[in-house]
């Protein structure tokens, strides 16, 4: 379907749903929060419930709570807990509470409570989010490490609902930019290089309970309807394992409402500059099926964008169409008192028309290639999650299966390929079929046309179960095991010879086509993860915490390789195996100076798996030196790399939570990293570059120094560079890791105001900046990037059911190079610019049901 199509039936679509009814009920749900201290009764509280309490900045001593126990609303719980204990509660939103202390009568030099705002109303205070991604649900500002949590509200007021444009918002966060589904992420100034797909990720990627990626890139899904999302810096390896170098990103959805039928839909028309319409529909569905015992949730969406790259070699405007279809059927089952069961399918397609970068010599967004580059992803990831309560004990045990294919082509026509020995041979029986691209090759290839071909097709099962304590004032433990089984099959084909004659390009029948394959290979990869881990936290005293942390992991992989070339009918086969284990600890302490400042400390250890690398032997065909082989720098095989890392924080609270401000400054230790590069021939391998040393600071605020008015902001300093040379590479000790500029900025500003009796208005813009960087490691000679700055705007108002809104992103129509790559065979030959979508300008309909 075209951008436009999609656009007009997102419309239809989206004015179909409005016309629905909507169901309510009261929030009735059994809660059992025992007597205990008053701090993990409200935690624990705050998981039954699925809500946000903040208590930052309160001193709760050694008061306890009586408890609460029954079918009774959340308000009414919420009293029960707080009966006696001197504090009380103000709602911020459906979700969201904040305690605060109530002021004895007798006792008048007390923390007083916040004042109320001049027209009568509460003082907006900021939310601190509980944070469930280190496997026990606590407030953000108590835990030793730098993390970021941003809730849906959030996400709605910036406008963000993927990583891509979320990341600059978040200190320290960046990502490539081939689009969405093809990414990686990066975080803390921690970066392998640019290039994806044959080494393990950075940053562990999660849903809810789950990973859902490995060694392939972030599936990048969209961030509507979703409770929030966790941004963890730093290497989490003793409770995430392998793959989490850099940090942990974590989206935790909105679970079905047992008691409560609710929709939601939001449909956006937009129109881009040199491009065309986009439209996006975003549905949710919420229906108890069993009132307080099982409930389904819907989620869903469908997008169009219009592409704005302009290919002058084939003739053709805006190639890089985009098209993103999504949904999430979700189910929660209540099998008891103390037992949560939920189940959740999430499916994603994702289609380029073609890739998203330009030609720096031919002008803004114009190129020209001999074929075009589609990209299919195919996602899907399926869990089931049970929750429950033996006696003291919490156990959490679940599961999942992913399973993922990617196929995509690349114009190899600008390759080091001679093309009369290419000619000399043809492996006829080769099915093309299979691949994507194929038929626009056929059909639009211009004449001496090379392509190369791959589909990459993953599975991953995984199972964790662990065990932990309740939370209590002096000392809390967890407990558990991790599987995750990894298969990848990959195969690709390098073609030549679309001749582009009309029976050709008619035809489908696979017989008619004269096309001929030069090369053929398919690797299969299998990744066997067992891992065991643990970790304590000890209250010596109130304001002191010590947690201790160690995992043993036991990993297999196994390599079956076959390579066929037609020049000389060779098959070249490989086989290989490896077993690797690893010991991975981790030690943090946290100190509360007052109730609203704390400082932590904290020395963590990430890792990632060697594999096999296999040296491919289209260095045959490399033309400029027929003699030509790949340089004995590539090994048979690459370690594991090792990251250990220093940090220390301050979490603060000021101006009666009016202020907060999160600083941390960081040192790192990088052994043996494993960097996937690009060959001579254009094709990737896999090697280690050496070690690195990276230190830096993050910082992140929010203020609320008006009524009505919001600021938010961050900024990351770093300097990651090598501690030795690459001789291979071109890189000298002293270069700055690639991709990663020195630092980045952003800023937010919210303004909100009454405009009648149930409608209010908002007026926001932010505005993100990011520094130069380089492709390569070798930084002199790399092609750069980076320095930009986006200003993005928007103006809503919002009623009891309705949400209008206009918006401009990319308001200056920034055109600076976002990334320098977009093709492995012509990127060092040709300065490649991948542009910031240019100006956008759309309006977005918003209601509830």
């Amino acid at each position: 379907m075209t951008a436009k199509g999609m656009v007009y039936g997102g419309a239809l679509l989206g004015c179909l749903l409005w016309g629905s009814a909507r169901a309510s009920a009261v929030l009735v749900e059994f809660y059992d929060v025992a007597a205990q201290p008053l701090r993990a009764a409200l935690i624990e509280f705050a998981r039954e419930a699925g809500m946000s309490i903040d208590f930052s900045g309160l001193d709760f001593g050694g008061v306890r709570s009586r408890g609460t126990r029954g079918n009774i609303s959340r308000t009414s719980s919420l009293r029960a807990l707080l009966a006696g204990t001197g504090f009380d509660f103000r709602v911020i939103d459906a979700r969201t509470v904040q305690i605060f202390r109530v002021p004895p009568p007798a006792a008048p030099d007390r923390q007083p409570t916040p004042a109320p705002a001049p027209d009568g109303k509460d003082a907006v205070v900021i939310e601190d989010v509980v944070v469930t991604a280190l496997k026990r649900p606590t407030a953000g500002f108590r835990l030793p490490v730098s993390v970021s949590a941003v809730s849906s509200l959030v996400l709605d007021d910036l406008g963000t609902f993927d990583i891509q444009s979320l990341a600059p918002h978040l200190a320290g966060v960046s990502t490539t930019n081939l689009g969405p589904g093809r990414n990686k992420l990066f975080v803390r100034g921690l970066s392998d290089g640019a290039f994806s797909d044959r080494t393990q990720a950075l940053v562990g990627v999660y849903i809810d309970e789950t990973p859902i990626n490995f060694s392939d890139t972030n599936p990048d899904i969209r961030l509507f309807d979703v409770d929030r999302v966790e941004l963890v810096r730093g290497p989490q390896g003793t409770l995430y394992g392998a793959g989490t170098l850099g940090g942990l990103y974590r989206i935790v959805t909105t679970k079905p409402v047992l008691d409560e039928a609710s929709a939601k839909t939001r449909l956006t028309l937009s129109h881009t500059r040199q491009g065309g319409p986009n439209g996006l529909l975003d549905v949710a569905v919420n229906v108890p099926l069993v009132e307080d015992k099982l409930a389904f949730r819907l989620t869903g969406s469908v997008e169009g964008r219009a592409g704005y790259i302009d290919d002058i070699a084939l003739g053709l405007d805006g190639v890089n169409d985009l098209s993103i279809y999504g949904a999430r059927p979700a189910l929660r089952w209540q099998v008891d008192d103390n037992w949560t069961l939920d189940a959740s399918v999430n499916v994603q397609a994702i289609h380029y028309d073609d890739s998203q970068y330009f030609f720096e010599d031919l002008g803004r967004n114009r190129r020209e290639n001999a074929l075009r580059e589609p990209y299919d992803d195919r996602f899907l990831h399926a869990s089931l999650t049970l929750t429950g309560r033996i006696g003291d004990v919490i156990l959490t045990s679940a599961s999942a299966f992913v399973d993922r294919n990617v196929k995509e082509t690349a114009d190899a026509t600008a390759g080091p390929f001679d093309v009369d020995s290419l000619t000399g041979g043809d492996l006829a029986g080769t099915d093309l079929s299979r691949f994507n691209g194929i038929d626009e090759a056929y059909a639009l290839a211009t004449p001496g046309a090379i392509g190369f071909f791959s589909r990459d097709d993953i599975t991953t099962i995984s199972h964790e179960t662990r065990l932990r304590s309740r939370p209590d004032d002096r000392f809390e433990w967890l407990l558990g095991l991790f599987y995750l089984g990894h298969r990848r099959t990959m195969n690709s084909a390098l073609a030549f010879g679309f001749d582009g004659s009309a029976q050709n390009a008619n035809s489908l029948g696979a017989n008619s086509r004269n096309a001929s394959v030069a090369f053929t290979e398919n690797r299969r990869e299998t990744n066997d993860d067992l891992a065991v881990f643990g970790e304590i936290i000890y209250r010596p005293w109130d304001r002191l915490s010590i947690t201790g942390g160690l995992r043993y992991s036991y990993s297999f992989l196994d390599l079956d390789y076959t390579a066929v070339s037609a020049l000389d009918g060779e098959v070249e086969r490989v086989d290989g195996a490896r077993e690797v284990d690893n010991l991975i600890p981790k030690l943090a302490l946290r100190y509360e100076w007052s109730d609203s400042i704390q400082t932590h400390m904290q020395v963590a250890v990430g890792y990632r798996v060697g594999g096999l690398n296999i040296n491919t032997p289209l260095a045959a065909f490399i033309a400029s030196d027929p003699d030509s082989e790949f340089p004995d720098g590539i090994a048979d095989t690459f370690q594991s790399d090792t990251l250990v890392n220093y940090e220390v924080g301050l979490k603060s609270y000021w101006f009666d939570r009016r202020l907060s401000l999160d600083v941390s400054a960081f040192y790192v230790r990088w052994f043996d990293i494993q960097s996937e590069q690009i060959g001579v021939a254009g094709l990737p391998f896999v090697t280690n570059v050496g070690t690195a040393n990276s230190h830096g600071y993050e910082v992140e605020f929010s203020a609320n120094p008006l009524p009505g008015l919001e600021i938010m902001g961050s900024f990351f300093w770093n300097d990651s560079e090598l501690a030795e040379d690459n001789t291979f590479l071109g890189a000298e000790e002293g270069d700055r890791l690639p991709t990663i500029p020195e630092y980045t900025a952003s800023a937010a500003l919210f303004y909100r105001f009454d405009i009648t009796p149930g409608w209010s208005g908002a007026l926001s813009g932010s505005f993100v900046y990011t520094g130069a960087s380089s492709l390569t490691f070798d930084e002199d000679d790399s092609p750069r990037m980076g320095d930009l700055g986006l200003l993005n705007v928007q103006v809503q108002a919002t009623g009891p059911v309705w949400k209008l809104g206009i918006f401009a992103e990319n308001l200056a129509d920034t055109r600076a190079n976002t990334f320098a790559f977009g093709n492995s065979f012509s990127v060092f030959d040709r300065t490649q610019i991948t542009p910031p979508r240019p100006r956008t300008i759309g309006l977005f309909i918003q209601r509830a049901f």
